[in-house]
């Protein structure tokens, strides 16, 4: 069980500040980073130490969770050497039957003994409860719970027939034999249901990436927090927003969405004779106003700030997955050439509120602006732009135009897809 507390820890460590937001962390793990870094706590080198991103836990930090978690039982087998289990002899009504049993049945020990296991059992549940949030691969919170449940009713069946076997008049050999039972079947249990999934995994030879988990568990957490609870209306064509308005696309028209992993969707509707305008302006209930989009700062000294993090790990996904299928010679399906094109834009979107500390000056914001209209505030965004940027992060800009000239580059281009 020591084994098992540290490792849940220390993936959770590792990994939650990849995949929250929030820095704080539950009490039991606050007090395992105190118990773990006690003769660290005074110096820059603790296990605090520097952003959570570059936390590192060291097989010295491991053995000495492990060691805090099993005092209590080193504890109790030293305390309980020193008995002695004398044999008494049980008879039966008549006195006529009688059996030599240990004393440690009779005594408050044994009670003690299974009261620490089943400590042992609901601080795993609690441990493994507060790391549930971690990606699937990681998250060992359902095996843990199946495991100690399936321990707690183990246990109690076999409790049964050991008091039931109770007496003079029974076998010892059988409550032996479901005393043995429980006490193996409890300790191979619990590992063998969180191990078994990864051995299988590695004799199966897949290769596991970590980015990908990562990936997958932003995009679930997205799905949750939808753009519902942020969007108070979305207006096609207002006439407040006409001066934003760039170039439309000629052809159908189309209906912008926004998708719950922060890409930007587009349904066809309509028919060739329309013209739509592409733009779409989200109300935002805040109190501040005319709030710029905030630059992410970048350094060489520091890590990568986590929003930036997750828009590389989410490009790196489709890129990785497009260019292995073109090396090994696999088609490539439309849904994927959309969902590379739009992340791309995406992230060039993304790079440009990028600041570098060793310039003088941040990059430019390009066309994202802010608006103040009443207590709402409006963000434009420009779907032509979105487009046009996409071009620019895949060709690079073009010597006779800069940035901002890619926005008026949206009529009589090439198509980029056959279909």
């Amino acid at each position: 069980y020591s084994i098992l507390i540290a490792r849940v820890w220390r993936v959770y460590s590792l990994v939650s500040p990849l995949v929250q937001s929030s820095r704080s962390q539950p009490l039991v793990f606050h007090l395992f980073d105190r118990l773990v870094a006690w003769d660290e706590c005074c110096e820059p080198s603790g296990i605090d130490a520097g952003p959570p991103l570059r936390r590192q836990i060291n097989d010295v930090h491991m053995l000495r969770l492990m060691a805090f978690v099993s005092f209590p039982s080193l504890l109790f087998l030293l305390s309980n050497s020193s008995y002695k289990n004398e044999n008494i002899v049980i008879y039966d009504e008549a006195k006529t039957v009688g059996q030599v049993v240990c004393n440690n049945f009779e005594s408050a020990e044994q009670a003690v003994a299974l009261l620490i296991i089943f400590l042992y059992h609901i601080f795993l549940v609690v441990c493994a409860y507060h790391a549930s949030e971690l990606p699937s691969f990681l998250n060992e919170t359902q095996l843990i719970f199946r495991a100690s449940w399936t321990n707690l009713l183990f246990s109690t069946l076999c409790g049964m027939v050991i008091i039931l076997n109770s007496g003079p008049n029974n076998s010892p050999t059988v409550t032996y034999f479901f005393y043995s039972v429980a006490v193996v079947f409890m300790s191979l249990n619990t590992p063998l249901h969180l191990m078994m999934p990864k051995c299988r995994l590695i004799w199966s030879g897949e290769v596991v990436q970590v980015s990908n988990l990562l990936v997958e568990d932003r995009r679930r957490r997205s799905r949750k927090n939808s753009f519902g609870s942020e969007v108070s209306s979305v207006t096609y064509g207002d006439s407040r927003c006409a001066s934003f308005q760039g170039a439309s696309f000629a052809g159908n028209a189309t209906t912008p969405r926004a998708s719950g992993d922060g890409s930007v969707r587009s349904d066809q509707e309509g028919s060739k004779s329309e013209e739509k305008s592409t733009k779409v302006v989200f109300a935002r209930n805040h109190r501040k106003r005319n709030r710029r989009l905030r630059p992410l700062l970048v350094s060489d000294i520091k890590p990568v700030p986590r929003e930036m993090l997750a828009k590389l790990l989410d490009t790196q996904q489709i890129v990785n997955y497009v260019s292995q299928r073109s090396i090994n010679g696999k088609l490539i399906s439309r849904s994927d050439w959309q969902k590379l094109k739009i992340r791309g834009a995406a992230f060039g979107l993304h790079c440009e509120n990028l600041k570098f500390s060793w310039e003088g000056r941040p990059l430019s914001n390009a066309r994202a602006e802010t608006h103040d209209d009443g207590d709402d505030e409006k963000l434009a965004v420009s779907f032509g732009d979105l487009k046009a940027r996409s071009e620019y992060i895949s060709n690079g800009p073009d010597d006779s135009h800069d940035i901002e000239n890619l926005n008026h580059r949206n009529t009589g281009e090439k198509k980029l897809f056959s279909w």
